[in-house]
């Protein structure tokens, strides 16, 4: 999963890392429109 937050390509208030911890993910990654489209955009 490409999730991982970096300065140079994350949308500014988007702050990822702390949706995703070792064994869990936070619900918001699957359903968050503005993550979808993050996601859509590094694709």
């Amino acid at each position: 999963m490409a999730i991982a937050s970096r300065e140079s390509d994350s949308e500014p208030g988007l702050e990822l890392d702390h949706l995703i911890q070792e064994g869990r993910v936070h619900r918001r990654v699957y359903t968050d429109p503005a993550i979808f489209d993050l996601e859509m955009h590094r694709t």
